[in-house]
């Protein structure tokens, strides 16, 4: 018997895509959310690990080098296999040629709280960060988030990058921070690792959130016509 969610909920990368998607995209990210595979089979799941460690320990190339070996190693037993291999060890390659400069001076940790809703008009957004960055600036503590995005056939615009920043920096405010530290939208960015591009939570982000609001509305009104 089918999956079918009942209340309306899309992953923040997924709502980001939708943002910049056509009239029939658009359509299909709802159906697809809405409709979600009973087995889903996971890509990059060996590169995200050694993408988050490689960020949390200081960015030890020979760490990443060593990983590509080990999955070079990987039996494949069949096709899919084959190409996510293929796939990891292209991300990891990509990763050492990225610019992390931005996280100078932050201590970084693994996300590993229960993913909390955020609901906006009706539908709940799963935001589910990779990493939480902190930074001590003067007696100032500043938090942040950082999402991963690894597909190389679905890349994120400049724009959508933008959105998930957005909606990390909402995270981060509503259940990261504790009294007396600030949420920095500078710390709440969108990796595209396939693009080796970083992109953090703009300044404006009341005119995104509204731009986020209009999108929920529409697709809590479409969950009930797919």
């Amino acid at each position: 018997m089918p999956i079918i969610a009942k209340k309306p909920r899309i992953s923040v990368n997924k709502l980001a895509e939708y943002l910049e998607a056509s009239p029939t995209r658009r359509k299909k990210i709802i159906s697809d959310a809405k409709n979600p595979a009973k087995f889903i089979t996971t890509r990059y799941t060996n590169a995200r690990d050694v993408i988050k460690n490689y960020l949390i320990a200081g960015q030890d190339e020979d760490y990443v080098l060593e990983s590509i070996k080990e999955i070079e190693e990987i039996e494949a037993k069949s096709d899919f296999q084959e190409q996510d291999k293929a796939l990891s060890i292209e991300s990891l390659e990509l990763l050492l040629e990225t610019d992390f400069a931005v996280l100078d001076e932050c201590e970084i940790i693994n996300f590993d709280d229960a993913n909390k809703l955020i609901e906006i008009a009706g539908v709940n957004i799963s935001v589910n960060p990779d990493l939480v960055l902190t930074k001590r600036v003067g007696d100032i503590t500043h938090i942040g988030a950082v999402k991963l995005h690894l597909s190389k056939s679905n890349l994120l615009t400049n724009e959508s990058q933008k959105i998930v920043g957005v909606m990390l920096h909402d995270f981060t405010g509503k259940f990261l921070t504790k009294e007396g530290e600030n949420p920095n939208p500078k710390l709440s960015m969108s990796i595209d690792v396939f693009q080796a591009t970083i992109d953090c939570c703009p300044k404006s982000y009341t005119l995104r959130m509204r731009t986020i609001e209009t999108a929920c509305e529409e697709i809590a009104l479409w969950w009930g016509k797919l």
